[in-house]
């Protein structure tokens, strides 16, 4: 940002060199300056309190020198040692930092631009994926259910096949055990 030393004196210096106040707002409009700061500066320029801010849009009157008291004389030479050079060098200056920060801003925007286009392509990328698996068919699905049924059913009778194994087994056991005990007491 200007500082506001640097335009105030500018804004006295185009003033004195007779120019109009519009042209003074384009410019200044040009270093981002709001429409009320730009009043504000050629009102205080103009030596206008912002209470006759209406009457501003006037242009001023320079007085005669023989009206002007000592302070001013020296503030008039102090402003006319500064050439319009200087002033140019100044507005060039800040033209240079609006460029510098015109093109800081536009290598953000790339930079913003191609992680969107990265985003863009992962996002892409994971459409084709979900796209490309294969989807199943109302018919697929009604006999799977089915066979899900199927094996349920085909659980339970195991579980049942060997529970009745187990009960089996129990029961040779007993029966090889009674045996065993008839043939000992058949030897005796």
């Amino acid at each position: 940002m200007v500082s506001n030393d640097v335009v105030m004196n500018t804004v006295k210096r185009m003033l004195s060199s007779g120019v109009d106040d519009d042209t003074i707002r384009m410019t200044l409009k040009g270093i981002n300056l709001k429409d009320e700061e730009i009043d504000n500066f050629i009102n205080e320029a103009k030596g206008v309190s912002s209470e006759k801010s209406s009457e501003a849009s006037s242009p001023a009157v320079p007085e005669p020198e023989e009206h002007l008291e000592e302070s001013d004389i020296e503030e008039a030479e102090e402003e006319s040692e500064r050439t319009p050079a200087d002033v140019k060098k100044e507005l060039e200056a800040v033209s240079q930092e609006q460029a510098a920060q015109h093109t800081t801003t536009h290598q953000l925007l790339d930079e913003h631009k191609d992680k969107i286009d990265t985003v863009e392509k992962n996002v892409t990328g994971l459409h084709k994926k979900i796209d490309s698996t294969p989807k199943l068919s109302p018919e697929t699905i009604a006999k799977i259910d089915v066979l899900d049924t199927r094996m349920s059913a085909l659980e339970k009778e195991i579980s049942e096949t060997k529970a009745n194994t187990i009960a089996l087994q129990e029961l040779m056991k007993k029966i090889l055990e009674t045996n065993k005990k008839t043939l000992i007491k058949l030897e005796k």
